[in-house]
């Protein structure tokens, strides 16, 4: 895999950003790969979680997930961070992924840097419960990049 991009100084707005809905947090993001589209996505979760700036890449972890087609891949992958955050306590600082994908399923690798949640330097923003198949959608967008919209349940 490549090098870790590290989530340090990235702005949100430059990421992703929320669209409206009633109680979860409705979310689009946007890169000009597959791969970044992943990446994104993941800090989007882990800054929905904690506060970004005070995490540091102390040690790494891999992902590996599977779908049908980019959305579910997405989904997959998001579920497996949540997981690890829930399980282990880990949180990351910045991530790099590896997509490959045909008419078969696709899959992913995802390399996290991060380290485990302590509380006493880590604010906890909010409790993610699940990465839901509401409007969950991967698409191109006009300007030869990809958009996703997904929904954290809260």
């Amino acid at each position: 895999m490549g090098h870790v991009v590290p989530w340090d100084g990235w702005d949100a707005r430059e990421v992703y950003r929320e669209l409206e809905h009633p109680a979860d947090r409705f979310l689009e993001v946007w890169a000009p790969d597959l791969e970044g589209l992943l990446v994104r996505a993941l800090y989007a979760l882990y800054a929905t979680m904690v506060e970004p700036r005070a995490v540091v890449a102390r040690d790494t972890l891999r992902l590996h997930a599977e779908g049908i087609d980019p959305s579910e891949l997405l989904r997959a992958v998001l579920a497996e961070a949540l997981y690890r955050f829930d399980a282990g306590g880990f949180v990351a600082a910045g991530a790099t992924a590896r997509v490959a994908g045909d008419v078969q399923g696709w899959s992913g690798d995802v390399d996290l840097a991060g380290e485990t949640l302590d509380r006493s330097r880590h604010t906890i923003l909010s409790e993610v419960k699940a990465v839901t198949y509401h409007r969950l959608s991967v698409r191109p967008d006009d300007g030869g990049g990809w958009r996703a919209t997904f929904i954290l349940d809260l």
